[in-house]
């Protein structure tokens, strides 16, 4: 893990952004293995802002990586193939997300919680699976599921108030339930 490259004041408030780079006997980025890890979490200073980008070579990103920081923009590694659970959850200063073609699976509750979190856009994923609560009390207002998406959990989009379109591919697989707890006045589009 490299340090800060930049600081600067926005609003009151310091912007750091920060690469974050694999071990070499490893392509996950891990939760600082310790079992005090909100203490020693190298992001949970001062409540800071932070811009996250990865390099290259890492592949996975472990949950809870983020836990108790803001994250203010995060650029997803290209050979990204798993979105752990929890890894965003109540991001309240992410707004949008692109998911790279290479990930595979979306773990519960990956977003959970990401008030503002308004847009999700995705690569043409060949097969995506989304888990249960994945974009959960997130504001989003219309989102469109890649090609072969399959729905694999309940209540994916369960308390997003602000929602208003779901466009589904026709050869989507979908769990039971999947839409649970989805607003009564969301529009859901099945495309050919």
């Amino acid at each position: 893990m490299e340090t800060p490259k930049k600081r600067r004041k926005t609003s009151e408030t310091i912007v750091n952004d920060i690469t974050l780079v694999s071990k070499e006997c490893s392509d996950w980025i891990c939760q600082w293995d310790t079992q005090n890890y909100k203490d020693r979490n190298p992001f949970n200073k001062n409540k800071q802002l932070y811009r996250v980008s990865f390099g290259e070579n890492v592949k996975n990103v472990y949950k809870d990586t983020f836990w108790d920081i803001s994250v203010l923009s995060v650029e997803l590694p290209p050979k990204c193939t798993v979105l752990a659970c929890n890894l965003f959850k109540h991001q309240r200063f992410l707004t949008s997300v692109t998911i790279p073609k290479s990930v595979t699976y979306i773990c519960h509750g990956c977003f959970y919680g990401c008030t503002n979190l308004a847009e999700v856009i995705f690569q043409e994923n060949p097969d995506l699976t989304i888990s249960f609560l994945a974009f959960a009390k997130t504001k989003l207002e219309k989102i469109r599921l890649p090609d072969n998406a399959q729905l694999g959990g309940i209540s994916i989009f369960e308390d997003c108030d602000s929602l208003k379109e779901i466009s589904i591919p026709v050869n989507a697989k979908l769990v039971y339930r999947c839409m649970e707890g989805v607003n009564s006045s969301v529009t859901i589009y099945i495309r050919l």
